[in-house]
């Protein structure tokens, strides 16, 4: 298969951030990130809405490109490289995105097929057994031949797992992966994506705000807020942090200095906003 490489060992980095920064409208989302995933690790980042997580993960795998700093893929600078070669590093990885973002003109096994039909000289026959494969894998044997339409939410997100790990990536990057599911389904597909990277040494990249899915997944975090990294280590040093931030976020809240809602004072200044005091 085109651009599949040996695993990297668990000692090595398989993605490296140094010094990244984003900005939109002269408001600095990403402030100086640094971070390091190694072959087979599970990190989650996590963090209260508008953070940047997603913005984050969005330069991650090159949806976005950060004013400053790195993104080292494999050792590649990977924002420096050129399409063609932003193309063959993206073989590498596989991306499970919020909303599932199947195609919904396509069956659950097309969805599938895609990346090694678009991606792979293998034919057809070898590319159905594997697509059957990787279907069974999340449970979803019996949806091959169904429209996105015609599944449940919790399918949905099973069939873009399978999507993503289609060509075994060496790297998973999964947006909010258990949003909008009921807890079952959650703990399910929790446990695939560890059962992914204990079976197949697949680094994990993980970006949620679901506590409970968070500790289930990670060996490693990270929060964010306001647009830095606070915390960083194992789920057990992360859940006795005394950091008030950390704090307040993981035990939900809503006193703390992560602000829930404008205060009295600033509802006032915005009503003020334009009128004559």
């Amino acid at each position: 298969m085109n651009g599949m490489k040996e695993r990297s060992g668990p000692e090595e980095p398989v993605l490296e951030v140094r010094g990244l920064r984003k900005s939109f409208q002269g408001k600095e989302v990403l402030a100086g990130i640094d971070l390091e995933v190694r072959g087979g690790e599970r990190l989650v980042i996590m963090g209260p809405s508008g953070c940047g997580k997603t913005t984050l993960l969005s330069c991650l795998i090159g949806a976005l490109k950060p004013d400053a700093g790195k993104v080292m893929l494999f050792g590649e600078d990977f924002h420096a490289l050129d399409r063609k070669e932003r193309d063959r590093l993206r073989l590498k990885f596989g991306v499970m995105f919020q909303g599932g973002a199947l195609f919904s003109s396509l069956t659950v096994g097309e969805n599938v097929a895609l990346p090694l039909e678009r991606h792979s000289d293998l034919p057809k026959e070898t590319i159905d057994i594997l697509v059957k494969l990787k279907l069974n894998q999340v449970g979803l044997g019996k949806a091959v031949d169904l429209l996105p339409a015609e599944i449940s939410g919790g399918m949905i997100k099973r069939a873009a797992l399978a999507r993503a790990m289609a060509l075994d990536p060496r790297i998973l990057f999964c947006d909010e992966p258990s949003a909008g599911l009921d807890p079952v389904t959650v703990t399910g597909i929790d446990r695939l994506l560890v059962d992914q990277a204990r079976t197949h040494g697949t680094a994990l990249v993980v970006v949620t705000h679901e506590m409970t899915s968070a500790f289930r997944i990670a060996d490693r975090m990270i929060m964010l807020y306001d647009g830095r990294v606070v915390a960083e280590g194992a789920p057990d040093s992360i859940r006795r942090s005394r950091d008030p931030i950390v704090a307040q976020f993981i035990e939900g809240r809503i006193e703390g200095p992560i602000g829930f809602s404008e205060t009295a004072e600033d509802f006032a200044e915005s009503l003020l906003e334009g009128t004559d005091r």
